[in-house]
Parts: structure tokens; sequence; C-alpha cells
């Protein structure tokens, strides 16, 4: 067990398969539940690149030798027990664009001038996010990270403006379209604020979890892995058989009374 858990970040096989069998069970809920089976399957298949581009990220930036199985796995069992949104394919594409936007900061190590990626940084951000506040957020903290990885000149910036103005134009036909409220609203959940902190903290616990195991090999962070990918399983399976939907019910009504 000691051996286990010490090396719980190595590469294999069997592992892998029970996360990806346990997420599959999650979605499997998600229908027996009534949700659509083509929301189902669209949100299936995001996840699945997710996870792939999850794994990719982490193995650019150093934290395995090869691209490591348990990452996507462990990427895949955090986004389908997130059951509040599995079938919001817009949450997905937001997760998606914060992916590639750490490919391409990645990519950027000592390089003169970041223009292409600072252009494309900002344009997938303000594209797939769901709010403008949000986008507006991840933008800035990829353009300090991309600032921190190359030369952050004015071309740069111009770059990032030149992406807002072409999203902008985007944004302005759809609109006149009638499309963009219907893009964004169609399955997008209404849950309180502390739904989306919750959701937000789990994504980011997923992260310092994957980064702990491959930066260090003990006992203590192959327990913290473990205990955090139990937590998240309990949720996702116990919001789906209604173990846990009825406590976040009072808690709705106590919020807003």
């Amino acid at each position: 067990m000691k051996y286990f858990l010490k090396n719980i970040a190595q590469n294999n096989l069997m592992r892998t398969i029970i996360l990806i069998l346990i997420g599959l069970v999650v979605w499997i809920l998600s229908v027996l539940k009534g949700n659509d089976l083509l929301s189902v399957f669209t949100g299936t298949i995001l996840v699945s690149i997710n996870s792939l581009l999850a794994m990719h990220c982490c193995y650019k930036m150093g934290w395995s030798n090869l691209p490591s199985g348990l990452v996507a796995a462990t990427m895949w069992v955090t986004l389908s027990s997130i059951s509040v949104y599995n079938i919001c394919w817009q949450v997905h594409l937001f997760v998606m664009a914060l992916l590639l936007g750490c490919i391409l900061v990645i990519k950027t190590h000592n390089q003169e001038e970041a223009k292409e990626q600072a252009f494309l940084i900002t344009l997938i951000c303000c594209m797939f996010s769901p709010k403008i506040i949000i986008a507006g957020v991840a933008i800035v903290v990829l353009l300090v990270a991309l600032m921190l990885r190359s030369h952050m000149t004015w071309r740069v910036l111009m770059s990032s403006v030149v992406a807002i103005l072409v999203y902008l134009l985007y944004a302005y036909v759809l609109r006149q379209l009638g499309w963009l409220d219907v893009l964004w609203k169609e399955n997008w959940p209404i849950l309180p604020t502390y739904w989306w902190i919750i959701v937000g903290s789990i994504y980011i616990l997923n992260w310092l979890t994957l980064y702990l195991i491959f930066n260090r090999s003990s006992i203590a962070n192959g327990i913290i892995y473990l205990s955090y990918l139990s937590v998240t399983i309990v949720l996702g399976v116990g919001l789906y058989i209604n173990v846990i939907s009825d406590s976040m019910s009072r808690l709705d009504i106590l919020f807003t009374n």
C-alpha cells in the first residue's frame, strides 16, 4: 500500500481503465436521469478532448517524461463528476479554451515576441467564454503567464487588442442574426454563486493534486490525491442519486431567505 501511494503518478494501464469506467458510470447515470442523449454524447466527446489536452499540457510543462494516462483519466473523472454542467457544452468549450491557452503559453518559451500567441489566446478566450468578466480574467491570467515566458512589447499587446476587435465584430454579427443569446443560453444551468465557486474549486484542486503527485513522490501526496478523487466521485454520483441534492436544495432555501 505504501509503495502504491508513493508511486501513484506512475503510468498504470489498469488504474487508468478503472478511472475511465468510473467516469462512464457517471455519464450513464446522466442518461438514466433523463438528460437528452445528444447533449450527453456532445458532453462526453468534449470532456474526452479536454482530458487529452490536459494530458498534453502536463507533458509539455515537464510534469511527466511521457504523456500520462493518469492525468487524462483524472481530468475525465473530474469533468464527468461535476454533474451540474456535464451536459453544458459551453462550459466544456471554455475549459478547452483555457487548456489551449496554456498550451500556447508553454510554446512561447524564450520567444522574442509572441504576437500570434497573444492574438490566439485572446480570441479563443473571448469566443469560448460564457461571460465577459470570465473572459477578461482568463485573458489577463494567460497574458501575464505569456509575459513571464517571453518579451512583452507593444506589438504583443496590440495583437491582443486586435483579437478583441475581431471578437466584437463576430459577436455583433451573431447578435444581428439573433444567434448570440441562443448559443449561450441553451443548456446553460441557472445556479447560485456558491455553486460556481464549488465547481471552480474542484477544477483548481484537480490541477493542484496532479502537480503534487508529479512534483514529489510521497505517501502524503498519494493520500491527498486519493482523497480528492474519492470526494469528487462521491459528489458526482451522489448528486445523481439524490443523496446530496436534497441537502443542496435546503442550502438554496437558506441562501434565498
